[in-house]
């Protein structure tokens, strides 16, 4: 076999690879996985990171999306906190309470938490369910915010619609004051978000309200009201929050009963 041949068949035999490798790197991997590798890829390029760095990244963001949410916050400069709260002041927590609105029928609900400069913290909450195909309306601000999309894909923080949207019913989520990877945050202020959407049948177009308030974590309890989004119609009519450290061995109020599940979720102009 001739150099000219060998050559020949190397270069068919690399551009093949090259043709084939980003098929098979990107395979069975979600979006944001797929942005946390261009994210690492690119800070390779330009000298960010090692070679090895590299490995240790790629490694990690295929865990899963939050794995490769964190690894994108890390080529920020983020460091995630392994703060262990103190059993002796208790346990902390944020409770979230807020009343929809008696207007317009089950509305999908996304309830969340952003650190005081807008960073994603954690899901508390996700509603899921309804009948009407296509999937007709999206929790666009909770997307934006954590990367994901609200499909009617159940996962840990999802549950039906009328276990969080139901009209005139008032609901609570408690977050532990841990992110999403499981690490308790450190003390200060923190944003918690509750988006509420609702749709329409043709011609009008789907509705999202978003509404948001502060809360400090410290030493001391805190208690604070949130703005509520009154675009008309205003889908909720109140929201707070409360944080304390809570006792080793405190009882929990009861939960507030469930609105009672619809077989069918119809758009509040559907004929």
């Amino acid at each position: 076999m001739t150099l000219f041949r060998r050559a020949k068949i190397f270069a068919t035999a690399c551009a093949f690879i090259l043709a084939v490798l980003p098929a098979v790197v990107f395979a069975q991997v979600s979006d944001m996985q797929q942005k946390a590798r261009r994210e690492v890829y690119k800070a390779l390029a330009d000298k960010k990171i090692t070679a090895s760095e590299m490995g240790a990244y790629i490694e990690e963001i295929n865990k899963g999306d939050d794995a490769a949410l964190l690894a994108m916050r890390k080529l920020e400069g983020f460091v995630p906190p392994a703060e262990t709260p103190s059993a002796s002041a208790g346990t902390p927590e944020v409770k979230i309470t807020y009343t929809r609105s008696a207007v317009g029928r089950n509305a999908r609900t996304a309830v969340w938490i952003e650190d005081s400069s807008g960073r994603y913290i954690k899901t508390l909450y996700r509603s899921v369910g309804g009948t009407i195909n296509p999937f007709p309306v999206h929790l666009l601000k909770w997307e934006k915010a954590a990367g994901k999309i609200s499909d009617n894909q159940p996962d840990a923080y999802t549950g039906a619609t009328y276990s969080g949207g139901s009209s005139g019913s008032t609901y609570t989520f408690t977050w532990d004051c841990r992110n999403s990877f499981g690490s308790v945050v450190p003390d200060g202020e923190y944003v918690y978000k509750v988006e509420n959407a609702r749709y329409y049948a043709p011609p009008l177009r789907p509705q999202s309200n978003i509404s948001s308030g502060r809360i400090k974590k410290g030493a001391v309890p805190d208690k604070s009201e949130g703005d509520i989004d009154n675009t008309p119609p205003a889908l909720l009519s109140s929201l707070s929050a409360e944080f304390r450290l809570k006792k080793a061995g405190e009882s929990e109020k009861p939960p507030l009963p469930a609105a009672p599940a619809s077989k069918e979720e119809k758009p509040d102009n559907f004929q």
